[in-house]
């Protein structure tokens, strides 16, 4: 007889139907146990043909499936959703890994990859809303770019917007705000009218629309606040616009960085991940430049949280470590920020990133000449006798300038084998104390203040 027969498998449908057949025919079964244990139960079993078990199977593989719709978490949400959800989430990072893959090759191949254009957007918000709603974030602003490697950043679009906040939700607004982009609540300059942003998105990249569907938008995948922020709005705005049909993909900026690295290296180079990259970009190195940001950041605060700045850091980073494969020169403003370069054309910088290598490669960088692998800087404790004497003899000159010295130069030099002892407070009072030297050896260790005070008499200091 088939074991588990508790379980509700074929053999428990079969049972079922047994025990109704000899019920008819006057057999009496007080419980289930009594039924199993009739050895003319597994007998019928074993004599039915494999058409006839195959109807039991059904039968099980039906309450299977009945059992894992009505299976919770211990959050109380449904497995068969969260399952699939995920085989969704699967297949669109395959379509997306699919769709990048092939045109950086497809433009390699025609050696186009210099003006191939890509969007990337980024989405400041005002607070998230605790609900089930697609729509459960609270635009303050967003920020497009578009971009090529051989061109650099070439437009942009941002837009400051005017969101209606929920009630009770004042005050996570505020919290949030203030701790990052400083936008106001509800502020009078900023848009209102979402379907019109839309609008306008779609013909800020309908130049590059392409049998009939609009390009992708690039953002962060690996910050869930991130991508998540960027789709709720995207699918917000798209809501308000009735006449438009047209559709945005949001794919990864990382997998964006990673094919066009793998893809433009050489072959004896290494492959980078998502992870490098997502740590390349958490470095932020153009973080401190302002000129990247709004008109409403450049007066305010919270310029490093200003969705264009954002948006344009993503872009410079990814252009420091791409462009040197294809020896684009990095130009200011366009493929490195503007300000503050005491560069000649950015020929220097383009010489610094490229030798710059995300797995630490220094075959390009040549260290001083009067570099010393001991120069590095010791603790006291560290430190041996040999090493403190080489410290002391290497020291420079300490310069002290006394406003309040009356008589003489102000200016008084201090080797590393002399040391000015403590004053007493009359010695303090009196202008003739600044900026004396005693030898170590004239005085012992305590009582420095007096001892210090008939040197002085003594000497006519």
């Amino acid at each position: 007889m088939p074991s588990n027969r508790n379980k509700q498998n074929a053999f428990y449908y079969f049972m079922l139907d047994w025990r109704k057949q000899e019920e008819k025919k006057g057999c009496v079964f007080n419980n289930m146990k009594e039924v199993q244990s009739d050895p003319k139960l597994n007998q019928a079993w074993r004599n039915l043909t494999s058409n006839e078990k195959l109807i039991y199977k059904e039968k099980e593989r039906n309450c299977k499936l009945k059992q894992n719709l009505n299976k919770k978490t211990n959050l109380g949400e449904s497995v068969d959703e969260l399952l699939q959800i995920q085989i969704r989430e699967k297949d669109f990072h395959n379509r997306m890994k699919e769709y990048i893959s092939s045109i950086i090759k497809e433009a390699k191949r025609n050696n186009s990859v210099y003006t191939l254009k890509f969007y990337v957007i980024h989405v400041n918000y005002y607070c998230m809303y605790n609900c089930e709603s697609p729509y459960n974030y609270s635009p303050a602003e967003i920020a497009l770019v578009e971009f090529s490697l051989g061109k650099g950043v070439m437009r942009s679009y941002q837009k400051i917007i005017n969101s209606e906040i929920k009630k009770g939700y004042a005050y996570e607004v505020n919290i949030h705000s203030n701790s990052s982009h400083q936008i106001p609540r509800e502020p009078d300059f900023g848009e209102k009218n979402y379907g019109q942003i839309f609008k306008e998105i779609c013909q800020f990249v309908r130049s590059n629309k392409e049998n009939e569907r609009l390009p992708p938008l690039f953002t962060l995948f690996n910050v869930e606040q991130i991508k998540n922020s960027v789709m709720s709005v995207i699918n917000l705005l798209a809501n308000f616009d009735q006449e438009c049909n047209d559709n945005f993909d949001v794919y990864s900026f990382e997998e964006l960085f990673v094919n066009l690295y793998n893809n433009l290296k050489a072959e004896s180079d290494n492959a980078i991940d998502e992870v490098i990259v997502s740590l390349q970009i958490k470095k932020d190195p153009f973080n401190y430049k302002t000129s990247l940001c709004c008109d409403f950041h450049k007066i305010g605060c919270g310029g490093n949280f200003c969705s264009k700045s954002i948006v344009q850091r993503w872009i410079f980073v990814l252009f420091s470590y791409v462009c040197s494969l294809l020896k684009i020169n990095l130009i200011p403003g366009y493929h490195m920020p503007i300000e503050n370069l005491d560069f000649n054309d950015g020929q220097e910088l383009n010489r610094s990133f490229a030798a710059l290598n995300i797995f630490g490669d220094t075959r390009n960088y040549r260290l001083p000449s009067n570099w010393n692998s001991n120069n590095t800087t010791k603790s006291p404790s560290e430190r041996t006798y040999r090493d403190e004497e080489v410290r002391k003899s290497q020291s420079k000159p300490l310069i002290i300038y006394q406003g309040s010295f009356k008589h003489g130069s102000t200016k008084h030099s201090i080797s590393s084998h002399e040391q000015s002892y403590p004053l007493s407070v009359e010695d303090f009072q009196s202008d003739r104390s600044v900026g004396i030297h005693i030898p170590e050896n004239k005085f012992s260790s305590i009582g420095r203040g007096v001892t210090l005070k008939r040197y002085i008499q003594k000497n006519n200091l």
